[in-house]
């Protein structure tokens, strides 16, 4: 590793060239990234509490410089729809309370916090980002902290909540338990968020095991802070999932259609098929986990086991898979989520691998919900070849007019058919694709729009620094995502803003679909990555207060064969603001 010095390897008078990094002036830190989601809410105390203090929302918070907090968007279960009364656009009063180091062993001890910051919230209708906004902001100075963000009943309303002003406020968690790989630590460059806890009545119940909460803090630096921020785009993403997005406002479009997702190793090829024909069932219907002789709501099977071994794109070889009522089959034996809000994209595409025909909130007939209809079916085609599994008149969950009538059909050579009979769509968000849970998202498609391809699994190269750029001290330029057969990484730096489009196309250079992120000159540094996925630069960052808010652009270009007839890639670029 080599450790470069700002002296020895740039010219300082040059800065006047560039452009200052657009600085996160207003920046956030999301506790559940990349948005909000749940798997829970949190209900009202039986017997009610009076008087009703309301909620709290606990975190732990290391700060490592000085920060000032303006708002802290939360996630809330009170809009039209739900079955909790509706608060659309009602207001109310929180607080935001501090203790030393942990809030764990002190939420009972109200003695042990200081009040720090009060504000108003306001419940958002459409069931998104509800803003608690503070009356004066909120300074942090470097340290750890035990946070308690207190939601107070609503106080206020003019909207469609108005006539349940005075009710008490339930926010939305997501439990590890039942979503595997939720995060429980999140940070960036100034903030980490750890020990997430709900408690339903603040300072006053106790709290359950730790689960992600949703709050994302929006804050401004002090003058001078180091940072570095990232922009442009690499090359290449081709992720290999790919899904279509029907919130309840756009309902689910694929009745009567088919589709083909054929194997092609790396990636899918989707070409139209043949829709769902009139179903008659040659088996029983599926049996869920709880023990009962039905499926039931949210509800998923035991592993069952294939004829054959199933591939997919992205690494998935399996003999068995899970079945959900939520119209989805994982790839595996050993399940993900069996239900949550079913346009949380995110957990789609790092839960476990699926394949989702029209995830949603289905709920088959059910002896205690007459309204409900359909069962859901696997048969095995005589032949052994291929399994079909089918939703048949499967009702929607509180909205039983509603109905999905789909199939998933796997065969031995990989291929999938997604047959669609008569849908509809009621208040739930459906999903509908397929994911290899690498996490990566190519943003939604649009199926009806067929012929298309998935990609193959490519990601750029991402350029970022290791920790704030602080005067005085060393920081490391660290590359990620090298692809395999890697050996060489070029790092660019440059005073000068990249060129704009079309200037900064590097196809004439054997590099179609990459862009230069940093301006000419650059002065370059070449390092082993040894086959590596990452590769480090350190930079030594001179203690002079001369170079507070000095800017240097980044970019790094490893050397990668094949990808391309110059052998080369690009990553985004990265702009370095040193400082305090």
């Amino acid at each position: 590793m080599r450790n470069i010095s700002f002296i020895s390897s740039l010219v300082l008078t040059a800065t006047a060239l560039s452009a200052q990094c657009v600085a996160p002036g207003s920046v956030s830190l999301n506790s559940n990234p990349p948005d909000f989601s749940a798997t829970h809410y949190v209900g009202s105390p039986n017997p009610p509490v009076v008087p009703d203090p309301g909620h709290s929302s606990l975190w732990d918070m290391t700060v490592n410089g000085p920060i000032v907090i303006t708002s802290i968007d939360t996630y809330l279960y009170d809009y039209t729809g739900t079955p909790n009364p509706a608060q659309d656009g009602n207001t109310g009063p929180f607080d935001l309370w501090i203790c030393p180091t942990t809030h764990t062993g002190n939420e009972l001890i109200p003695a042990n916090w200081v009040l720090v910051g009060s504000g108003t919230y306001t419940v958002d209708p459409a069931g998104g980002h509800s803003p608690c906004v503070f009356n004066v902001p909120v300074a942090f100075t470097q340290g750890t902290y035990g946070v308690a963000l207190n939601m107070k009943c609503s106080t206020g309303g003019t909207g469609a909540g108005a006539p349940n002003v005075g009710l008490r406020l339930h926010p939305l968690v997501t439990l590890p338990s039942v979503a595997p790989n939720t995060p429980l630590t999140v940070s960036d460059q100034f903030i980490t968020i750890t020990n997430e806890v709900t408690q339903r009545v603040a300072f006053t119940s106790g709290i359950g095991a730790n689960h992600t909460i949703n709050v994302q803090l929006n804050y401004s630096l002090g003058a001078g802070a180091a940072f570095s921020s990232q922009y442009g785009a690499g090359c290449y993403f081709r992720p290999q999932s790919f899904y279509e997005a029907f919130p309840s406002t756009a309902p689910i479009d694929l009745s009567n259609q088919g589709f083909t997702m054929i194997n092609n190793g790396t990636n899918y090829t989707v070409i139209p098929g043949a829709p769902m024909t009139p179903f008659t069932p040659v088996s029983s219907p599926l049996v869920g986990v709880g023990g009962v002789t039905i499926m039931g709501d949210d509800d998923q099977t035991a592993p069952i086991t294939l004829p054959f071994t199933f591939s997919a794109p992205g690494g998935v070889s399996t003999t068995q898979i899970v079945v959900g009522s939520n119209g989805y089959v994982f790839l595996t034996g050993t399940p993900g989520s069996a239900f949550g809000f079913y346009d949380d994209i995110n957990r789609f595409l790092t839960d476990t691998p699926r394949i989702a025909v029209g995830f949603g909130d289905w709920q088959p007939a059910d002896p205690a919900t007459p309204a409900a209809t359909g069962n859901i079916y696997y048969d095995v085609d005589p032949s052994n070849t291929f399994v079909t599994i089918t939703w048949a008149d499967v009702s929607e969950w509180n909205a039983y007019t509603a109905k999905l009538n789909a199939q998933i059909v796997l065969w031995a050579t990989g291929q999938v058919d997604l047959k669609y009979g008569a849908c509809s769509q009621g208040a739930a968000p459906v999903l509908t694709g397929f994911s290899c849970a690498d996490g990566n998202n190519p943003g939604g498609i649009n199926f009806g729009a067929v012929p298309f391809s998935s990609g193959d699994g490519s990601l750029p190269s991402r350029v970022k620094t290791d920790v704030r750029p602080v005067l005085g001290t060393t920081f490391n330029i660290v590359t990620e995502n090298i692809a395999a057969g890697t050996f060489i990484v070029m790092t660019a730096l440059s005073f000068i803003n990249p060129p704009p489009p079309p200037f900064n196309d590097l196809a004439g250079f054997g590099m179609p679909g990459c862009v230069l992120n940093v301006g000419l000159p650059v002065t370059s540094f070449f390092s082993f990555s040894g086959g590596a996925p990452t590769s480090s630069l350190a930079i030594a960052a001179p203690n002079l207060p001369s170079f507070i808010n000095v800017n240097v652009r980044a970019q790094s270009a490893p050397l990668t064969p094949g990808l391309n007839a110059a052998g080369i890639v690009t990553s985004n670029g990265l702009c370095i603001n040193l400082g305090l």
